[in-house]
């Protein structure tokens, strides 16, 4: 931004509402005809995801090479004029900035799935002990006000285990 007054432009890269509800599927359409829709509509998605990150790596030269004034930063100046994330902003970036943009695209939703399963094996039930899924089990059966509750009043009476966790 060059002037404190300058209103941002917003770089729409969702589908308007109006481009959405033309995306339905009709209760008309052959299952199979309804399958091959979503894989082109998939297969645009990708090649419209790899067209923004393009687009942002461009930003990000322009700002870098003081179009959006002599100061700018390039990821504050995008995070007020785009509507995303920064940490998504920055994949974008990346993606955009790669030798082979589709494969660290790739690279990305394989490393997203593997960080979601340790995510999902490390917090599943699976793997504690009966007792500790018991009570679990028990824990879900009383109103939260209740648990808040329990909680407390085992914090207060049992204090040394939370101040040290080694102990169990």
């Amino acid at each position: 931004m060059t002037g404190s007054n300058t209103t941002p432009t917003i770089i729409p890269l969702r589908p308007s509402p109006a481009q959405s509800e033309s995306v339905s599927l009709r209760n008309s359409q052959s299952l199979e005809e309804a399958a091959q829709e979503v894989a082109a509509l998939a297969k645009e998605a990708d090649a419209r995801l790899l067209l923004a990150a393009t687009k942002l790596v461009s930003l990000k030269r322009r700002i870098e090479a003081g179009e959006a004034g002599p100061d700018a930063k390039w990821m504050e100046w995008l995070r007020v004029h785009v509507r995303l994330s920064e940490s998504y902003l920055y994949q974008l970036v990346k993606i955009g900035e790669a030798k082979d943009p589709k494969k660290r695209l790739e690279s990305y939703r394989k490393d997203s799935r593997e960080k979601a399963k340790r995510y999902n094996d490390r917090h599943s039930e699976s793997g504690l002990s009966e007792n500790k899924r018991l009570l679990l089990k028990a824990v879900r059966l009383f109103a939260e006000d209740d648990v808040v509750m329990i909680i407390a009043t085992y914090r207060s009476k049992y204090r040394r285990l939370f101040e040290n966790p080694s102990i169990h």
